[in-house]
């Protein structure tokens, strides 16, 4: 066997069993939340994904135990298969850490709610249309503290959550989640000369709008507008709360009551949603 064989041949011996090694650990996760077909999903990852795939599940199943970890209730073990191998064929094809943490979360909510109906996967729909750059948006308006800024007694009209405290961002911020350097949009210019230099915002915030629109398309948030202070101000939407609140492992109904809870969140940590703004437009 010459040497080039030799060394094909041990990559080979070598994938297989890190393939292997990583479908056994799965497969354990399953079989805790999904004891009927644990068995038959550990032959469906063997048989169909590719070790690419397969870090990517690996993470995203790391990510949802160590969360269970904190969870001090009871979960069966009887998670909707058809839930659980959508999210597997889904979550597979993202190494994006943000968006491997919001599958985390959906999975999480299934296993921590027990979920033998096949209900979240409205959720994994619109979860694996969104792109890294719009998760960072979403995890940053869904996320944000004014969230809780409302007045009682609280009653949401879809599809506008109307906040008494704007959800307002300078364009740098927006500009800086970008999962990519924005190096591209100008030549000779790192990504952070373009954050800290206002001339230009405008044109880079160009190739952000595709981006925003198809939020707004999709309902994700209701809608967003440029101001004349070199900000952006973002009108929250009731599906784009539904679906970040899912992605962090939550089922609160009716919203009503999950922005109550929020705003007890912030209050317990001695914020006033009504009157937070982020460190950097105090």
């Amino acid at each position: 066997m010459d040497e080039d064989k030799i060394v094909e041949k041990v990559i080979e011996e070598s994938v297989k069993s890190t393939v292997g090694k990583i479908i056994e650990g799965i497969t354990k996760f399953f079989g805790v939340i999904c004891m009927p077909a644990a068995e038959e999903f550990g032959l469906y990852l063997k048989d169909r994904v590719a070790l690419y795939r397969l870090r990517n599940i690996q993470n995203v199943i790391l990510k949802t135990q160590n969360r269970l970890k904190n969870y001090q209730g009871k979960s069966s073990n009887e998670v909707s298969p058809k839930l659980i191998k959508t999210i597997i064929d889904e979550s597979s094809w993202n190494d994006d850490k943000t968006l491997q943490d919001m599958w985390a979360g959906l999975l999480l909510g299934a296993v921590i709610c027990n979920e033998k109906h096949d209900d979240s996967i409205i959720y994994v729909n619109q979860l694996k249309e969104l792109s890294s750059y719009q998760a960072r948006i979403i995890n940053l308006i869904y996320s944000d503290y004014r969230i809780g800024s409302f007045k009682d007694p609280i009653k949401i009209t879809k599809p506008l959550i109307r906040l008494s405290n704007k959800l307002e961002y300078p364009i740098s911020r927006i500009l800086d989640l970008s999962p990519t350097p924005l190096n591209y949009i100008y030549a000779k210019h790192s990504h952070n000369d373009i954050i800290k230099n206002k001339n230009h915002w405008s044109f880079a915030l160009e190739f952000i709008h595709p981006q925003l629109d198809s939020l707004e398309r999709y309902s994700l948030i209701h809608s967003w507008e440029e101001t004349q202070n070199n900000t952006l101000i973002f009108q929250a939407s009731v599906n784009g709360l539904d679906l970040h609140m899912h992605c962090c492992g939550y089922k609160y109904y009716p919203l009503d009551a999950y922005l109550v809870i929020r705003r007890h969140w912030a209050n317990q940590k001695g914020i006033d949603p009504l009157n937070w703004k982020p460190s950097n437009q105090k």
